[in-house]
């Protein structure tokens, strides 16, 4: 992209694109405020100049994404009454000619907001995908019972790598923690995944901009990326982000492929490795990607009985596009397609451990 119109072209293919997207996933907000900003497109205003100055490819940087966490992190602030006043009621269709005001009156007044969320990767913390890796983790165990490492790569604030702090519903069948505040329950079609007593003896996770939900900004700043019309994924993540704080998980930051290197390096005797991720891979660099490829690769060559190793993804099918739960497992390096997904979780069809 190296002039303006071929930017502002690309933005709202992008735009448009996600419009469609949250049409499909029951945001209609969401859609009206990415339909704002294609209409943006035709002025001088703020939200063009970011559009003109953006180097990245819009739609695989998901830029209509950081722009909407911006706008909804500025409504909950309360910074811009009128846009506040909309995302108030979220529910309901807003005004087209009010939202772009509003839209228009944000980006203006509060520059330095809109430069650091265009400046960082989208991260959507959607603890709703632990209903889709929970039965992977479950299955990964009914073939090797031992006690769980949980390795996950991309886990931002490490809302699901605490996927055994849950309870979850899956069909006519429990598991999980009685107790937990989050209680997870999924459209569910398909038998129920295996149920047995797993454990998890040790979790580690990497993020190349982890955030601390200890902290109140960062919370903020994750609860923006949520979107506003959705009060259950609110209500999710608010608990999952509080028990989170709670329990003191941290996410490092490094590189995930050299995250894998470290620590695949040595098997653990007697504990079933797994390495997760959800809707991450897309992301990572080539780079990363040849360095995760030879990691698993190598740690997967040592595997054996007493200190096996699983890859447990929740990522789109590029020739599909259905958003699939595979699972590959050492020794033997056999890959299955557990379940076909909604990509926040929504739903499960499990087809389970069978070839």
């Amino acid at each position: 992209m190296t002039d303006e119109r071929t930017r502002r072209e690309a933005a709202r293919e992008a735009f448009s694109f996600q419009v469609k997207a949250c049409a499909e996933l029951d945001a209609p907000f969401t859609g009206a405020v990415c339909a704002a900003l294609i209409r943006a497109l035709d002025g001088e205003g703020e939200i063009a100049r970011i559009v003109d100055g953006f180097e990245l490819e819009p739609l695989a940087a998901a830029l209509s994404l950081r722009l909407c966490g911006a706008l909804h992190f500025l409504a909950r602030r309360g910074d811009v009454p009128a846009l506040a006043g909309l995302y108030a009621q979220a529910g309901a269709a807003p005004d087209p000619a009010a939202l772009d005001a509003a839209v228009a009156e944000a980006a203006r007044r509060f520059p330095k907001v809109f430069a650091d969320y265009v400046g960082r990767a989208v991260q959507t913390n959607e603890v709703m995908r632990s209903s889709a890796l929970a039965p992977g983790y479950l299955a990964t165990h009914a073939v090797h019972p031992l006690p769980l490492r949980c390795l996950e790569i991309g886990a931002s604030a490490g809302l699901n790598l605490a996927w055994d702090r849950y309870r979850y519903s899956f069909g006519g069948a429990s598991w999980g923690r009685p107790e937990s505040p989050l209680h997870l329950v999924p459209r569910w079609e398909g038998p129920p995944p295996p149920l047995g007593d797993a454990t998890v003896a040790e979790r580690a996770g990497c993020d190349l901009a982890p955030m601390d939900l200890g902290d109140a900004e960062e919370r903020a700043r994750a609860r923006s990326y949520v979107w506003a019309e959705q009060a259950e994924r609110l209500g999710r993540f608010d608990a999952a982000a509080g028990l989170a704080a709670r329990s003191g998980i941290r996410v490092e930051k490094i590189d995930a492929g050299k995250f894998l290197a470290r620590e695949l390096a040595r098997p653990r005797d007697g504990q079933l490795t797994v390495v997760a991720h959800s809707v991450v891979y897309q992301y990572l660099s080539p780079e990363t990607r040849e360095a995760f490829r030879r990691a698993l690769e190598s740690a997967g060559a040592r595997a054996d009985a007493r200190s096996p190793l699983g890859w447990l993804r929740l990522e789109p099918n590029p020739e599909t596009f259905d958003f699939e739960v595979r699972l590959t497992l050492w020794p033997g390096g056999v890959d299955r397609r557990l379940a076909v997904a909604h990509p926040h979780g929504a739903w499960v069809r499990w087809e389970g451990l069978a070839p």
